[in-house]
């Protein structure tokens, strides 16, 4: 019959075993977060631009006018 002693010894070795191996193992979530960053990173830069493109077109536009005063206020003010 195998005592306690050799169970427990037998079972500590084996997690120390499954630890190490565990560093060897490829990390499967590594390139999916590399690939989310990547798309983060794309879509913030094509937002920016986006938002550069409207300010010129807006600017071309509306030429001159004061982009802070509401439509209606400048609708008001042709009246």
């Amino acid at each position: 019959m195998i005592s306690i002693e050799t169970a427990l010894i037998c079972l500590f070795s084996f997690s120390i075993v499954l630890f190490v191996l565990s560093f060897f193992q490829k990390d499967k979530f590594k390139e999916l977060e590399t690939q989310i960053d990547n798309l983060s990173l794309m879509v913030m830069q094509e937002n920016y631009q986006l938002k550069k493109k409207m300010k010129v077109l807006e600017e071309e536009l509306l030429g001159n006018e004061n982009f802070t005063v509401p439509l209606n206020e400048r609708l008001n003010d042709k009246k």
